[in-house]
């Protein structure tokens, strides 16, 4: 029996290698985007913190302190705002690739369904020359047996 060899195997490899990094590159950048929410978040609670404390002790703090505090809490609603726009892109570029990892992997998909195909030809086209090959021996066996029965008649 001969060996099932699929000519398009490189190019799968190729698929398969290409779909890993895809996979590797939506990890980086959701790992970039759960970055980016945690800064986030945590620009969100200093704000929130600091405006509690300006409101709880609004009344101890001189001139200069509330000038301070207010533009401080200023700098964080511009970063927050900075930040935001981040996380949305972030956000866009972890759907790009996912939309790239899902191709990939539909390239990949397509050439392992066509190597199964020929594999599963291949193993038919085999069993089709193995059942002749039985065939021929019984052919063969049975005029054998023919000929002898003639001979003794």
């Amino acid at each position: 029996m001969s060996r099932f060899r699929f000519r398009l195997q490189p190019v799968l490899d190729v698929r398969e290698r290409i779909q890993d990094e895809r996979q590797r590159e939506l990890a980086l950048k959701g790992r970039e985007l759960i970055e980016a929410e945690a800064a986030f978040d945590d620009l969100q609670r200093e704000r929130e913190t600091q405006r509690d404390a300006l409101t709880r002790d609004h009344r101890s703090f001189g001139v200069d302190e509330l000038r301070t505090a207010y533009a401080h809490l200023a700098y964080l609603d511009r970063a927050i705002e900075d930040q935001s726009a981040l996380v949305a892109a972030c956000a866009g570029d972890v759907a790009r690739a996912q939309a790239k990892l899902v191709a990939a992997n539909t390239d990949r998909k397509v050439l392992e369904t066509l190597r199964t195909r020929r594999h599963d030809a291949f193993r038919a086209d085999e069993a089709l020359v193995e059942q002749r090959e039985v065939d021929d021996q019984n052919a063969r066996r049975y005029g054998r047996a023919q000929s002898k029965k003639e001979e003794r008649e």
